[in-house]
Formats: structure tokens, sequence, C-alpha cells
């Protein structure tokens, strides 16, 4: 068998040579592939975005009201109707949002005389026990620096 063969006897490989190659060919083969990825992950995001976008306009349709965060968060702070004169029963932490774990602004001391904004409206937050008593609502305003206060430790 070996005399009837036309084709050269073949050198064995060459590892050194062979590497590169292989490297070579898996960075193209990565960058190409890392390239889609980011194209896909792309499309996925703006596909997403459309989405949120269309399911918003979809619900001010439905309700006619656009769809806000939190209700808290879309008060307005309009100082300019405050009611006046109003006390704290206790001294209570005046906050930058309504809720007990954001950062304190300041005290609203006990007895001391202040304003609330908005009316005296109140609004729904986070829920808190104060002044002996349990509520999810909050006024804005203060005594010295406005912002959210306990509805249950202002006397008004």
């Amino acid at each position: 068998m070996d005399a009837l063969r036309t084709e050269p006897p073949r050198s064995p490989p060459r590892p050194e040579l062979a590497l590169p190659l292989v490297q070579f060919a898996l960075t193209a083969m990565s960058k190409r592939h890392r390239i889609q990825r980011e194209e896909r992950t792309t499309m996925k995001f703006k596909s997403l975005g459309t989405a949120a976008t269309a399911a918003a306009l979809f619900a001010t349709a439905l309700t006619g009201t656009i769809a806000t965060a939190g209700t808290a968060a879309a008060a307005p702070e309009d100082c300019s109707k405050a009611i006046i004169n109003v006390k704290a029963k206790e001294t209570v932490k005046v906050r930058t949002s309504p809720k007990t774990s954001a950062t304190a602004l300041g005290i609203w001391g006990k007895g001391k005389k202040g304003g609330i904004c908005n009316g005296g409206k109140a609004y729904k937050g986070g829920s808190y026990k104060a002044c002996g008593k349990k509520s999810n609502m909050w006024y804005y305003g203060g005594d010295k620096v406005d912002g959210w206060v306990p509805k249950t430790c202002i006397n008004w």
C-alpha cells in the first residue's frame, strides 16, 4: 500500500505556529460576538423604552391623568398658601421626603410655631409611629426650614 501512495508524507504539525493562529481567530470571533451582543442589548433597551412609553400613553388615555412615581413626590410644595402659627406636639425631624429613612433637614421643636404648606393638605408617604399614633400621612412645612413632618405630631 505504501508503494501506491502518491502524495508526500505529511510533516508533523508545528505547535509554535498553531497557537498564534488560534488566538487570532478567537480574538476576532470574540470581538464580533461582543459587538453583536452589544447590538442585541441596545435593541432590547430601545424596545423596552418604547414599550414603557406606549404603556404610559395608554394608561394616560384610560385614566385621563399622568402617571407619577409617587403621590408625595408629586405633591406641590406651595408655601404661598401656608397655614401659619401651627405648633408641634413633640419635637420632630423635618425630612427631605415623606419617609422616616429620609435625610433630616432640621427639627421642629415641641410647642414651636411654624407653618404647613399646601393649604394644610396632608400627603401619603412612608408609614411611621410618632406622637403615640400610627399613620402614613405627612405635612410639608416646618418652623425654621421646610420639609416633610409626620401629621400625627402637628396640632392643626
